[in-house]
């Protein structure tokens, strides 16, 4: 089960060094912001919308222990969560 939702969420992410770290999954931008990450830039493209962060490595560690079970602070994140909604919601 962790195997498809990590090959799923690999799927609307992009890793880049010089560009920094991309993905378009609500959740992982709003674990990657609680956990302290820079968010860089948001791009729409063909009706999606694609969050940039600035430090691709620190971001794709954070990713792994997402998928590890990390854990934050669920008020912190569920406003992470409603930051990332406004945003999608907004264009």
């Amino acid at each position: 089960m962790l195997n498809v939702e990590y090959s799923e969420a690999q799927s609307k992410m992009n890793r880049n060094p010089m560009e920094g770290f991309e993905t378009r999954d609500l959740w992982i931008a709003s674990f990657l912001k609680t956990r302290g990450a820079n968010l860089k830039n948001v791009r729409r493209k063909d009706g999606k919308v694609y969050f940039l962060f600035s430090d691709s490595n620190k971001c794709q560690s954070l990713v792994d222990d997402y998928f590890q079970g990390a854990k934050v602070s669920a008020n912190h994140l569920k406003n992470n969560v409603n930051f990332f909604r406004d945003i999608i919601f907004s264009g």
